[in-house]
């Protein structure tokens, strides 16, 4: 619910500016942006400690918030059914700090992220859910789940085919991304 709310808020307040005609929807929109994601840079990070769990609830394109919380939803149900519910939330903060983690060490470390500017913003729930279905998955391996298609299909499977498609994207676009995924 907290990432269905933030993804309207941060389109209602851009309405507002908008309508009241102090500043384009776009500009209000990244002033937004940048105070809910991330940075790349570890000092923008410094003066903005609440950024590393905010850019994890904080979405602003529909289809990535929709596939994240599919994600979460099967990953989630899954998880509650087998673990807790109150490991549930920390799976998920972890997961997003995880994946943060590997996206700065990797800006950081392979040259091939050196064109990036050095203030990049990270937004998105991506980490985090699949955090939780990789648990889900290392918990209950052989939990058969019925996927539209595929029928019952393992969930390890499932995982697998997740990483492997994330691996697989690394060189395709948005490489960090792919790297925080895997994290």
């Amino acid at each position: 619910y907290f990432n269905i709310f933030i993804f309207f808020l941060i389109h209602l307040i851009s309405t507002l500016y908008f309508l009241l005609d102090s500043k384009t929807p776009s500009d209000s929109q990244i002033i937004l942006l940048q105070n809910l994601g991330v940075s790349s840079n570890p000092m923008i990070l410094i003066k903005k400690p609440w950024s590393i769990i905010t850019y994890m609830f904080t979405h602003f394109d529909i289809f990535h918030g929709f596939f994240n919380l599919c994600y979460l939803y099967f990953g989630g149900k899954i998880f509650i059914d087998y673990l807790s519910q109150k490991k549930l939330l920390h799976t998920y903060i972890m997961g997003g700090v995880t994946g943060y983690v590997f996206y700065l060490f990797s800006l950081n470390i392979f040259p091939v992220f050196d064109y990036m500017n050095e203030n990049t913003i990270v937004l998105g729930a991506s980490a985090s859910t699949l955090a939780i279905l990789i648990a889900s998955a290392t918990y209950v391996p052989n939990l058969s789940v019925n996927i539209i298609w595929l029928n019952s299909i393992k969930l390890k499977h499932i995982a697998i085919i997740l990483i492997i498609i994330d691996l697989l994207s690394i060189i395709n676009g948005n490489p960090g991304a792919h790297i925080a995924h895997i994290g």
